[in-house]
């Protein structure tokens, strides 16, 4: 059992209790619970198990009792208490934009509108508009909310797929040493969701390999099988594919199973062109009764006349000629990374103390963080006047003292962009700040003139270093802000500004292609966690990831693009320039 799923379960609850109009401190406890879980490191289910579960910060005696409950039987007995008759379909309502727990509640009581179909058929013959308390804008809404919900139905983001790549890969090696394994498809290229994981394998027992798989414990059912291929579904209903491979094929079937499609089809032409052809057994020959030894990727690459092109970058099939005649480009790598300058401490919304975020970081091997708590604006998080800003940065300097010459926490904040595109510090707070970064918490659903004009003046603002979490998106629950992005990059360059890659999850914004093209105007990049827990910081891969689809390469941090590779004096530089 992934930890994913046992978060999963507490959002479950969560949700559930909220759709009841129950407590909400409860509530928060369990929305916090399952932000704990997502963020934690280690294995939930193996804590557990040793009873070890409350020793975790944030996670309670309820909530562990929960875990247990659900690690050791399969299943939820607090959530099928609350849930009582109510469907389980209806969570599929509550992740829609526009409703909620809350409005799904009243959804289900008065349309008995229950499952996806069910919103979609009330909101196309208005009945939604006709609620109390709705009304047309918000069936507006709703639809479009069940369109982009349409967009990722199946898919899972890719620390889903990671984790679950990872569990299942450590349980097949297993007693099998001499077995060659490898993630493939949409998972090799790192694409921010996968419809499906699919493994490719070769191994000595076959036969043997395909019955772990079909017995592990992850999988709700096993829906195909033949001599090539054993398909399963996971509880959450994810497509897992296990695909043999002959020994000598392996490096050739990694290849064509890690696509893309359009990546591919170019790759063959360009071995069509120097004479190479597929034959009917998958054998690259150049010719009728010639076979080629394939002993790795890099002989593929090579015979088409090309450097070897790292799997996140085969997408478009536009890298084939990009790289034609060029050296193979080296991808940042999570070692390049000396900090973290988005994170956020018990003053705000955060689940730990400054100096507990500082000592993960240092964990982590990095020289140094940014603190970046919420302004004043927003309630929600509580956010810092003035004042207590003050007054952690006191605190700030003391840690700072504490940690002379070894590691720097650098003053900072996460200030609002309010919708008239000014900034919720005035100018005399900014400049206590040793780095301001800006992001959009608000009116986020304003005409695309009005988004642009606002960012364009945020970014312009003298003080200003960086661009958090720029287009606004949340995976499959919230389409990025209506915005004319090419005049935002414009407008970012022209003063001097950095666009970070949020590496949470569920954002990975800047998405890779905006990624790409930030770096082709030579345009900074910072990559940051947004923790709100120490283990928070652990989702940096995921942004790195980003990043290295996005065309973040080792040439690119020689250049000084990628502004959390700086050491730490470099990083003052640039700070000072901004």
């Amino acid at each position: 059992m992934t930890n994913s799923d046992i978060s999963a379960l507490l959002e479950k609850i969560a949700t559930a209790m909220a759709i009841k109009g129950m407590n909400q401190f409860k509530i928060r406890a369990f929305e916090n619970g399952a932000r704990i879980a997502a963020d934690y490191e280690g294995s939930l289910e193996e804590s557990a198990l040793q009873g070890t579960l409350t020793s975790i910060d944030g996670i309670g005696k309820g909530i562990a009792e929960v875990i247990s409950d659900y690690v050791s039987t399969g299943k939820s007995d607090e959530l099928e208490e609350i849930m009582g008759d109510m469907p389980q379909s209806i969570f599929e309502i509550v992740e829609i934009p526009g409703i909620g727990p809350k409005k799904a509640g009243l959804i289900y009581q008065n349309l008995g509108a229950s499952s996806l179909e069910d919103l979609e058929r009330a909101a196309r013959t208005n009945a939604i508009a006709e609620l109390k308390g709705f009304g047309k804008k918000t069936q507006d809404t709703i639809i479009k909310g069940i369109e982009l919900k349409k967009k990722y139905l199946g898919s899972r983001s890719i620390a889903y797929t990671l984790e679950l790549w990872e569990l299942i890969r450590a349980e097949l090696l297993n007693g099998s040493p001499h077995m060659i394994l490898s993630e493939t498809g949409e998972l090799r290229r790192r694409t921010e969701t996968a419809g499906s994981l699919d493994i490719l394998f070769s191994s000595p027992e076959p036969e043997k390999t395909f019955k772990t798989f079909a017995g592990l414990s992850c999988f709700e059912s096993v829906s195909e099988k033949n001599e090539q291929k054993i398909s399963a579904r996971t509880t959450e209903n994810f497509a897992v594919n296990l695909i043999k491979s002959e020994p000598s094929l392996f490096s050739l079937n990694l290849m064509l199973t890690t696509g893309s499609e359009a990546h591919t089809g170019k790759l063959l032409s360009a071995l069509k062109e120097k004479g190479y052809n597929l034959n009917d057994r998958n054998f690259l020959t150049d010719s009728e009764d010639m076979v080629m030894e394939i002993p790795d990727e890099q002989t593929i690459y090579n015979l088409a006349g090309l450097p070897f092109i790292p799997p996140e970058l085969r997408e478009t099939g536009e890298e084939i000629e990009t790289l034609k005649g060029k050296p193979s480009p080296i991808p940042v790598d999570l070692s390049d990374i000396k900090g973290d300058m988005q994170m956020h401490s018990q003053w705000s919304d955060g689940s730990a103390t400054i100096e507990q975020m500082a000592e993960k970081a240092i964990s982590l091997g990095y020289s140094y963080i940014a603190l970046t708590d919420h302004t004043k604006s927003l309630y929600v998080a509580h956010g810092l006047d003035s004042d207590r800003l003050h007054s952690q940065q006191a605190q700030i300097d003391e840690l700072n003292q504490k940690y002379a010459g070894k590691f720097r926490i650098f003053k900072s904040a996460e200030v609002d962009i309010l919708a008239d595109g000014s900034l919720d510090y005035d100018e005399e707070t900014l400049k206590t700040l040793d780095f301001v970064l800006i992001s959009i918490h608000s009116s986020m659903k304003m005409a695309k003139d009005k988004m642009t004009e606002r960012i364009i003046k945020a970014v312009s603002h003298p003080l200003v270093h960086c661009l958090a979490h720029p287009t606004g998106r949340l995976i499959g629950r919230r389409e990025e802000f209506s915005a004319d992005w090419d005049a935002i990059f414009e407008a970012v360059k022209a003063n001097g500004k950095a666009l970070e890659i949020n590496a949470h999850p569920s954002r990975l914004d800047l998405k890779w292609e905006m990624c790409r093209k930030a770096l082709s105007m030579k345009i900074p990049i910072i990559i940051n966690t947004d923790a709100h827990s120490p283990d928070g910081m652990e989702v940096m891969k995921y942004g790195v990831m980003t990043a290295r689809k996005g065309w973040m390469t080792k040439e690119e941090i020689k250049k000084g693009l990628l502004i959390n590779a700086l050491e730490t004096n470099e990083l003052e530089q640039w700070l000072k320039k901004g």
